[in-house]
């Protein structure tokens, strides 16, 4: 039993000083769609791979989406039965060495901003065919990672008719 408890309690301590390194994927974007449209498919200009772009059911509202890391913006299309809607996602790419944990891949808003907070934009009819469009740009591993009023990596939220 004394061994039990020492090989639990040696386990505890070693498992609790690991370093939380942030994600270990692709940067990927909350995408929420607010409207009575449904899409058929969504895809990325440029991607090299489309697998990720699935058919989608018709009561999706939610979807995650992958960031390109290739480039500082990302244009998806949403197509519906009526037409096809597209949306620019712009950004800034921040490669690092993080101590502990090698290449550390974030992003933050671009630096041009279009509005007074420095996470939250707000398009209309700039970068999207979309009625309305809020972009919250919070970091993956950054320093306001943890803050309650950020969200964790990149949320859109589609405002349509």
């Amino acid at each position: 039993m004394y061994k039990v408890i020492l090989l639990f309690a040696g386990l505890s301590l070693a498992l609790s000083s690991c370093k939380e390194c942030g994600p270990q994927a692709e940067p990927m974007v909350s995408v929420q769609h607010i409207g009575r449209r449904t899409f058929q498919s969504i895809t990325a200009l440029g991607a090299v791979n489309d697998s990720v772009f699935r058919r989608i059911d018709s009561d999706h509202y939610s979807y995650q989406l992958p960031l390109s890391l290739l480039a500082d913006s990302t244009t998806y299309l949403f197509v519906s039965e009526t037409r096809v809607d597209t949306l620019t996602i712009r950004y800034r790419r921040l490669f690092y060495d993080e101590k502990g944990c090698g290449f550390v891949v974030d992003v933050a808003p671009p630096e041009e901003r279009y509005s007074n907070s420095d996470f939250q934009t707000i398009f209309k009819g700039k970068y999207t065919t979309f009625e309305e469009v809020w972009i919250k740009y919070g970091s993956y591993v950054g320093e306001y990672r943890n803050y309650a009023d950020r969200p964790q990596g990149v949320v859109v939220t589609i405002y349509d008719k």
